[in-house]
């Protein structure tokens, strides 16, 4: 087995790497160094895969990224491979209804978020990646759905029973090397 050069760094994007402005140049110019000298770099963010892909691209670099805050782990060539599996359409749908009943559903597929309200959160959404969500009216199972978002509205004790429906459904992640 051929000893890798360098170590693995992995860096959170939003308020770590990237201030209000952008990607100071001080960082930029220490993560140009980091590589330099063999290293690998990997991106965490909440931010959806395509945001941290333009960074990437700004700096010349990335191993490996994992968007949404873990839903889309990407590896790249030469340190292994990443596979994504979908959520389930019908675990979707349900996920859907209950979601819909005390607040807004966000769900992510094809590096897209789609919502089922337009509200402040979607323009806060714009105002921080550059991308509005669509908004729909039912559960996007169209496209493979990597990750569904439920924001409650509603009393405490509704999110306690929202969060034992949802604890109950058989969602399975898998990571395969």
């Amino acid at each position: 087995m051929m000893a890798t050069k360098g170590v693995l760094i992995v860096c959170d994007v939003d308020g770590t790497l990237v201030d209000e402005v952008g990607v100071p140049y001080s960082g930029a110019e220490a993560i140009g160094s980091l590589v330099a000298e063999g290293n690998h770099l990997a991106y965490a963010s909440a931010r959806p895969l395509w945001a941290i892909e333009s960074l990437e691209k700004e700096l010349g670099t990335g191993t490996a990224v994992a968007a949404l805050q873990g839903a889309h782990i990407t590896v790249r060539a030469g340190i292994g491979s990443s596979s994504v599996t979908p959520i389930a359409s019908a675990i979707v749908e349900e996920l859907w209804q209950l979601g819909t009943s005390v607040g807004d559903v966000w769900t992510y597929s094809e590096d897209e978020w789609r919502v089922s309200a337009d509200n402040a959160a979607a323009g806060l959404e714009a105002a921080i990646v550059g991308r509005s969500p669509d908004a729909v009216s039912s559960a996007p199972t169209a496209h493979p759905v990597l990750k569904v978002l439920i924001v409650c509205s509603q009393s405490a004790a509704q999110a306690a029973s929202l969060g034992a429906a949802v604890r109950s459904l058989p969602v399975v992640a898998r990571w395969s090397k």
